[in-house]
């Protein structure tokens, strides 16, 4: 064998050693260990302590944007926001689907496992390796079950990054393309709230988009475990949740209203801050400091008590439904 055949199989045998420990790093996330370790080592993370840990290309802001642009400005029909995202960013989306699946999955393998067990521990007439592939397969399902989970819960924050950072730099490309008569009619208010709040709720959708479909696959499975082991006693579960989706609904409905109202009543104050700030120089000459700043707070303290009443709201839902 030459040099030039044993160069060949050294470099092969490296990027081979290279893709297992990275394989391996996305597997369990040990590339966020060194930055982990930083932070214990200080009190403190400063900004330039992420320089040691370059952002990916597919997390860049311009590869973000031009995944988004390249669908929406393609769209020859009516403009879909639903749909240019899909496109855009709908690989990761579909991906954190089937590990959320592949959880539901392994989920309920360990009742099904630990039953067998106990049968098992009663007969002593079972053999050991029996026992041995029932243990084998509760703690190869709980593996499965732990990765799946924690990377199904990071693609669906990377997806809805991805969502946000694209749909508030077309907000913002948008906002500086509008025409005079555009700009009176939407306020700068309005614009800071679809960049920040609007954005916000749009990062938090893929968890809850598939939650629409998982949630029926975890009844369905747990009904039919229950089944097997109540009967038709399970069925009283059922009823109640059937019973209380009225009320449920009812709740969803007034919490709807809420967030409009404190939507509106937070533009009116984030207007209102933007034209004190944009007339400083003017309310100083004249000494309005105290009328504008009282006019400020009086918006604030109406947008909390809108905000208060959501969230009274939104506590009472959810003990309700934790009870339920």
């Amino acid at each position: 064998m030459d040099s030039n055949d044993e160069d060949l199989d050294e470099s092969s045998t490296r990027l081979q050693k290279w893709y297992s420990s990275l394989c391996f790093s996305s597997l369990t996330f040990a590339w966020l260990s060194p930055l982990l370790k930083l932070g214990k080592s200080k009190e403190q993370l400063e900004p330039e302590d992420l320089d040691n840990f370059p952002l990916p290309s597919s997390c860049e802001a311009e590869v973000v944007w031009n995944s988004f642009d390249k669908h929406w400005s393609s769209s020859k029909e009516k403009k879909s926001l639903s749909k240019c995202l899909f496109k855009a960013y709908g690989v990761d989306f579909a991906f954190a689907g089937l590990l959320k699946f592949l959880h539901d999955c392994c989920q309920f393998v360990g009742p099904f496992v630990l039953r067998a067990l106990i049968q098992f521990l009663r007969d002593q007439h079972a053999s050991f390796s029996y026992g041995m592939l029932l243990t084998l397969a509760v703690t190869l399902s709980q593996t499965v079950m732990t990765i799946s989970l924690r990377h199904y819960n990071f693609k669906c924050n990377l997806t809805g990054l991805r969502m946000r950072t694209a749909i508030v730099l077309a907000i913002h490309k948008k906002s500086l393309a509008l025409h005079m008569s555009e700009k009176q009619r939407l306020t700068s208010g309005k614009v800071v709230n679809l960049e920040t709040v609007d954005a916000q709720r749009i990062q938090d959708l893929p968890n809850f988009v598939h939650a629409l479909w998982f949630s029926f696959i975890q009844i369905i499975i747990s009904l039919y475990f229950l089944w097997g082991q109540l009967g038709i006693s399970c069925l009283g579960g059922v009823a109640v949740i059937v019973l209380s989706l009225p009320l449920n609904h009812m709740i969803a409905y007034r919490m709807g209203k809420l967030q409009k109202e404190v939507m509106t009543a937070r533009d009116e104050r984030v207007e209102m801050t933007n034209e004190v700030l944009k007339s400083i120089k003017g309310i100083k000459v004249q000494a309005w400091e105290n009328s504008f700043q009282s006019r400020i707070i009086k918006l604030r303290e109406n947008e909390l008590q809108r905000l208060k009443k959501c969230t009274y709201l939104a506590l009472v839902f959810d003990n309700y439904s934790s009870i339920v």
